[in-house]
C-alpha cells in the first residue's frame, strides 16, 4: 500500500532561482519555482513536509539548502553527483524544469544504493575546502603574474633572467635596474599586483595553518615525509577522517588510478583517470615532489628511484602520489604513527607548524 504523504521532489538549483518538481503518491506532478535568496528558501521550506524525499544536484548552495532542510524538518534529502546523471547531462532537451523533473524521477524510480549520492561535507570542511580552492586560485594568479614580468625582460633584450630569479621580493627589486625607463615603469605596476596577491597567499596559508594545526589527525599526517599543512588541509577538507573510503576508492576519487583497457586476452593500463578531486591531486603530486626530492624520503623515496629505473620518473612519481595518499589514510583512520618516523625531526615539524600535541611525548 502506497503511503498516501509520500512526495518525491526534485529541486533544480540556479544562480537566482530554482525550479522544484513533486510526484505525488498519485503520480500527479506539480512544478513551481522560487528564487535561491534568503526570503526564497524559507518559502521552500514552508512548502515541505517531513515525509518528503527531496534530490538536488551538488553544489555550494545544495549543501546550505541541505543543511536547513534537515535541521528544521528532517526531510530525507540526497545530495546527487552530476556526473552520475547520465540522463540529465546527455539530455538533448534540458531546461531547468526539465532537470527538475527528471530528479524527481529518479528518486522515485530507483533504490537508494544505486543514486550517485555526494557526502555532505561539514561546516568544517567546506571552510578548508574554500581555503585551498583560495590558495590555488592565487597561486596560480602570482604565477601568471610573475610570468608577464618575466616577459618583460625578455622583451627589454634582457635573456639571461630566468623565472625563478623574479620568485621573491628582494631579488625582482634588484633585477628591475637592468630595464629601460619605461619597461620599468610597466614592471612596476606588475609588481603591484604580485605584492597584494602575495600578501592574500600569506593571509590564506595562515589561516589555513591554524584550522590544521589544532585537527584531531594533524599528528598522525605530519608523521609522514614530504606532508605538510596544505597538502593535509586538501585531505581533510575533500577527506574529511577518511573513514567512508577504502584505500582503492580514496585514489579513484583523487582520480589517481590508471584508464583500464580489457578486451579479450589484451589487458592494457592507460594514463590515470583524472577524474576526481583536482585540487586534491594537485596537492597529494606536489607532495610527492617534495618528498622524492627531500634529505629523508624514507621508502617511499626509495620507491621512487626504483620504479623511475623502470617506468621512468613521470609514471614514478604518480606511483608514489598514490602510495602516499594511501598511506595518509591509513594513518587517519587508524590514528597511528609513519612506521619510519626520526622522533627529532618529527618534534622540529611540530614546532615548525605549531602543532600542540600531548602525544609528542610518546615519540621522545
Amino acid at each position: 500500500m502506497k503511503d498516501l504523504f509520500l512526495r518525491f521532489i526534485g529541486i533544480d538549483l540556479g544562480k537566482r532561482s530554482m525550479e522544484v518538481h513533486i510526484i505525488d503518491s498519485n503520480e500527479k506532478h506539480s512544478t513551481w519555482n522560487c528564487q535561491t535568496d534568503t526570503s526564497g528558501r524559507l518559502r521552500l521550506l514552508s512548502k515541505l513536509k517531513p515525509t518528503d524525499i527531496i534530490a538536488m544536484e551538488a553544489c555550494p548552495l545544495a549543501f546550505i539548502l541541505y543543511t536547513m532542510i534537515k535541521e528544521s524538518l528532517g526531510s530525507k534529502v540526497f545530495v546527487l553527483n552530476p556526473l552520475g546523471l547520465a540522463m540529465i547531462y546527455k539530455s538533448t532537451k534540458k531546461t531547468d524544469r526539465e532537470d527538475a523533473a527528471k530528479l524527481a524521477w529518479v528518486i522515485q524510480r530507483l533504490p537508494e544504493e544505486e543514486l550517485p549520492i555526494v557526502i555532505v561535507p561539514s561546516k568544517d570542511e567546506q571552510n578548508l575546502r574554500y581555503l585551498v580552492a583560495e590558495q590555488v586560485e592565487l597561486t596560480q594568479n602570482r604565477t601568471r603574474e610573475i610570468n608577464r614580468l618575466h616577459a618583460l625582460f625578455t622583451q627589454d633584450g634582457i635573456t639571461t633572467i630566468k623565472k625563478k630569479d623574479l620568485v621573491n621580493s628582494k631579488s625582482r627589486e634588484r633585477k628591475y635596474s637592468l630595464l629601460s625607463a619605461s619597461i620599468k615603469e610597466r614592471a612596476l605596476r606588475y609588481e603591484k599586483i604580485i605584492y597584494v596577491l602575495e600578501e592574500n597567499l600569506e593571509n590564506v596559508e595562515t589561516q589555513i595553518l591554524k584550522e590544521v594545526s589544532v585537527h584531531e589527525r594533524t599528528p598522525f599526517l605530519l608523521s609522514i615525509p614530504g606532508v605538510g599543512p596544505n597538502l593535509i588541509a586538501a585531505y581533510l577538507g575533500y577527506l574529511g577522517t577518511g573513514e567512508r573510503f577504502t584505500a582503492n576508492t580514496i585514489t579513484a576519487y583523487a582520480g589517481l588510478l590508471p584508464r583500464l583497457d580489457y578486451s579479450g586476452e589484451s589487458n592494457k593500463y592507460g594514463p590515470i583517470t583524472k577524474r576526481g578531486c583536482p585540487i586534491l591531486r594537485r596537492a597529494i603530486v606536489q607532495a610527492a615532489w617534495a618528498l622524492v626530492r627531500s634529505k629523508n624520503g624514507g621508502c617511499l623515496q626509495n620507491k621512487y628511484f626504483e620504479l623511475k629505473t623502470r617506468k621512468g620518473y613521470s609514471k614514478a612519481l604518480v606511483a608514489i602520489a598514490r602510495k602516499l595518499l594511501k598511506t595518509m589514510w591509513l594513518l587517519s583512520t587508524r590514528k597511528t604513527m609513519y612506521l619510519n618516523l626520526d622522533p627529532a625531526k618529527y618534534r622540529a615539524k611540530l614546532d615548525k607548524y605549531e602543532v600542540r600535541w600531548a602525544g609528542v611525548l610518546a615519540v621522545a
